[in-house]
């Protein structure tokens, strides 16, 4: 079983972009959970850590996955 975090962004363009990353605290499934994710939003917003100007945040989904080898 594998868990993402991915964060759904827009930028100032208007296109709509995912920063994706394995691995998420547990946390960030419990009840402040939320308050985590705001967090991190927050600094990306006033960072502007990438080449493109991240101009909101539309959401932050918990992807969580197995994979079934079967060959």
């Amino acid at each position: 079983m594998a868990k993402t975090i991915r964060l759904k962004l827009k930028s100032s363009t208007g296109k709509a972009f995912t920063i994706s990353m394995a691995n998420p605290k547990p946390e960030i499934e419990e009840a402040g959970g939320k308050a985590i994710a705001q967090a991190v939003v927050d600094q990306l917003l006033e960072d502007q850590p990438l080449t493109r100007t991240i101009a909101e945040c539309t959401g932050v989904d918990i992807v969580d996955r197995t994979v079934k080898k079967i060959l």
